[in-house]
């Protein structure tokens, strides 16, 4: 097993397209462009020029790491298209990672994390007044399931009795204009490539792989196609 590895990491699960490449604990490049809706048309060529910049080519990777979400419903599928076909072309392994992992270990290596924060609670703006939920412990310990849940002001409240918690995400924003309660804390993190570095290094040491063939993106919910906002005939 390579102690090192060389991972290329893919993130389309939410507004930003970004890619990153690492070696071992090095992130040795990444590249984040936020244009909606143009996932499917910048990710080949990000994905070519990180590694083409970086003087390599997919058979040099020792295995392609995806967001698994929940996230954008097209942007997922997108993301776990092309780094399914990267492997199957290399003949190298997949990791996923899912969006409230790489949020925590964002809001943990960015020191975001408040004195006395008893857990990270990872937000993920869905519909409404909902928001995809992980739970995780300040050290980023997965703690619950990753679920969809409807936020009211009295949402959390017994943990937020019991202590501060940071509620970290691109959901941030909607939670802090509905929870109020002192112990609770707010930072907008966005979800980005290279947050799944030191997840995806652990999956890789233990040989935690994900079924190339059969894996699909976590989308919690069912896809709504919008309205057109013209007619075309």
């Amino acid at each position: 097993m390579v102690d090192s590895p060389l991972l290329l990491m893919i993130d389309t699960g939410s507004e930003l397209c970004s890619v990153a490449l690492s070696k071992g604990n090095e992130l040795i490049d990444e590249v984040i462009i936020e244009e909606p809706r143009a996932h499917s048309r910048v990710i080949g060529p990000l994905v070519f020029d990180i590694l083409n910049n970086n003087g390599f080519v997919a058979t040099d990777c020792d295995a392609f790491v995806v967001c698994e979400g929940p996230g954008s419903y097209t942007g997922l599928r997108v993301g776990v298209s092309v780094a399914k076909g990267l492997c199957f072309g290399a003949d190298r392994p997949l990791i996923a990672v899912s969006s409230p992992l790489l949020i925590a270990r964002l809001a943990i290596e960015r020191n975001l994390t408040p004195e006395g924060c008893t857990a990270i609670y990872s937000v993920l703006d869905a519909r409404r007044d909902e928001v995809y939920l992980g739970i995780f412990s300040a050290q980023g310990e997965i703690l619950s399931p990753i679920e969809a849940v409807v936020v009211t002001k009295d949402s959390f409240s017994e943990a937020l009795d019991s202590g501060v918690i940071l509620f970290a995400g691109n959901g941030a924003a909607k939670l802090s204009e509905i929870i109020s309660h002192p112990n609770a804390r707010f930072a907008r993190v966005e979800s980005i490539a290279s947050g799944m570095l030191t997840p995806a290094l652990n999956a890789f040491r233990s040989g935690e792989f994900a079924d190339t063939a059969y894996f699909e993106p976590l989308y919690l919910k069912d896809f709504i196609a919008g309205t057109a906002k013209k007619r075309l005939f």
